[in-house]
């Protein structure tokens, strides 16, 4: 080990007292849901159930054109017709690389969303409807369709709501479960594997001024338009039906396939759009308002920000787009989080693979939160925007975690409520080696002594493996378990296979799961091949319960 100098013995200082912080609040507040050890509602499970930056878009070249603002279909009636073909998918090309357009078939998304919302921002209202053409890809049929209305969980009184939902063009009454935030219908008829439906939604929903139960993502305040889960989505479904259980107000509430999304979005003119996709066009409309077409995916959720004063820098890695909006009077934080972000984007794609998009966007809004994950984007808390001088901040480990989520996440899903390790600890595990490509051996050592401490607060009288759902974490035991223990599991690992064998694992991990959902017995499989050894031992020791 050299010497440690003045600088780097800060940062260590820096690093070891934010982290034990940042592991619990910079990892995405948006912890998973609390798994049960038996789901609340066994509904749906299958009957056969085995075990250019976006605020200067560019013109696409085939691409629908944006309807000026959402249309009604005949009430009484069959549901308008969708805005865009469902066939015809050459449109998402542009929002991907051309190295990796390929996975627009290769994902084989089941989910396909046509979206189109009106903002009224002086009301605090959004009034929508959209199109979802579904695709059962679990192995049996289905007799129950869910959507899941995350932004009611917190609130005493829905704040999104259904106004009217037809299946296979036939209405459906949905009943809510899960505090309002599932709402689920009966088919008609059970839905083969393999078959798919088509759903028309109209929705409405009331943007409050404060946050709510998911870290202040859903809401509109201090001028900065939030709105994750703003629409009804369909759930995944696992091997043991669909989790509909009621999420706890903090971490990760979604478990989502990967799905292809267009989203057409009136908001009053002026005010700044950032979202999961591309820019595809713009309408200014005789009204005072605008009209913007996004398009993207494949991804596992669409999240929209905005701002009237967004202030952006851009930098270009390649052929990826990287943007950091922040608010006037935070250039310097703003700077400062395009530079993290940007040589965390080179250094993760070498290790784990082909980033897919085009863009990556870094958003400043008051979440509660460190930072929170999306496709293509991730949103930062804007009160750290003045930290933008400290080299091992809280700032700056929220921005490369959350960068980090772009693999552990999106590329290569989890059952982030029921497995939250598998893309929590590898996330952690991504930022180890951000900080040791950046500050070398000490900064690692740094990060390393963080990751000891959290996991010290609990490891004498409250030790537990880190593979374990959410709800099964009590206190600070899911920070200090999962975040701090998981990531040492993955060094342990490393030091069992060798940094050569584990660094191709894990490059070749993230390849054969590549838009798919992992699992820890896929995780363990794929790392005992790639050592052709046996890990009981090591996996019993961290991961399993006894």
């Amino acid at each position: 080990m050299p010497q440690k100098s003045h600088r780097h013995g800060l940062l260590r200082i820096l690093i070891a007292a934010m982290m034990a912080f940042v592991l619990g609040a910079c990892t995405p507040q948006r912890t998973p849901t609390p798994p049960p050890a038996t789901p609340i509602t066994a509904l749906m499970t299958p009957t056969s159930a085995p075990a250019t930056p976006t605020s200067a878009p560019a013109t696409p070249t085939s691409a629908p054109a944006p309807t000026v603002a959402p249309r009604t279909g005949d009430r009484a009636g069959s549901p308008p017709l969708a805005p865009a073909s469902w066939s015809d998918l050459t449109r998402f090309t542009q929002a991907l690389r051309p190295s990796t357009q390929a996975d627009l078939m290769a994902a084989q998304p089941p989910l396909h969303y046509q979206i189109e919302i009106r903002l009224d921002l002086e009301q605090r209202r959004i009034t929508g409807q959209e199109w979802i053409h579904f695709t059962n890809n679990s192995p049996g049929p289905l007799t129950e369709l869910p959507l899941r209305l995350y932004p009611n969980l917190g609130y005493s009184e829905p704040v999104l709501s259904i106004k009217r939902l037809m299946i296979a063009g036939a209405a459906s009454q949905p009943r809510l479960l899960a505090e309002n935030s599932a709402a689920v219908a009966t088919l008609t008829q059970p839905l083969a594997p393999g078959a798919s439906l088509d759903l028309y939604v109209e929705f409405e929903a009331r943007l409050p001024n404060e946050g709510g139960g998911n870290y202040s993502t859903f809401g509109y305040a201090a001028g900065v338009l939030a709105l994750a889960q703003f629409y009804p989505t369909v759930p995944r479904i696992g091997s043991a039906g669909w989790g509909l259980e009621t999420p706890p107000l903090f971490g990760d509430m979604t478990t989502a396939d990967p799905g292809l999304y267009d989203v057409w979005v009136t908001a009053p003119t002026g005010m700044i759009l950032v979202a999961t996709g591309i820019t595809a066009a713009v309408t200014d409309n005789a009204d005072g308002t605008t009209t913007r077409y996004f398009v993207g995916g494949p991804q596992r959720e669409f999240n929209l920000v905005g701002s009237r004063d967004f202030e952006v820098k851009s930098r270009q890695v390649g052929d990826v787009t990287i943007n950091s909006y922040y608010a006037p009077g935070h250039a310097s934080g703003g700077q400062a989080a395009l530079d993290w972000a940007s040589e965390a984007f080179g250094i993760y794609q070498a290790a784990f693979g082909a980033y897919p998009y085009t863009e990556l966007d870094v958003e400043a809004t008051p979440t509660d939160a460190g930072g929170v994950e999306y496709p293509g984007l991730v949103v930062i808390a804007d009160r750290m925007y003045d930290q933008a001088g400290a080299r091992g901040s809280f700032f700056e480990i929220a921005v490369v975690h959350e960068v980090a989520h772009q693999w552990w996440y999106n590329l290569v899903g989890d059952d982030q409520v029921r497995e939250p390790w598998l893309d929590e600890a590898l996330t952690q595990y991504a930022t180890v080696l951000y900080y040791d490509a950046r500050y070398g051996a000490d900064g690692r050592a740094g990060i390393v002594k963080s990751f000891n401490d959290r996991w010290n607060r609990v490891k004498s009288s409250n030790d537990q493996p880190i593979g374990l759902p959410v709800a099964s974490y009590e206190g600070g035991a899911y920070g200090a378990i999962v975040y701090g223990k998981g990531p040492l599991f993955l060094l342990a690992l490393r030091e069992q296979l060798g940094a050569d064998v584990f660094a191709r694992f894990l490059k070749d991990y993230s390849a054969a799961y590549r838009w798919r959902t992992a699992t820890t017995q896929d995780f363990w499989d794929a790392a005992e091949t790639s050592c052709a050894c046996q890990l009981d031992d090591l996996f019993a020791q961290w991961v399993t319960p006894p």
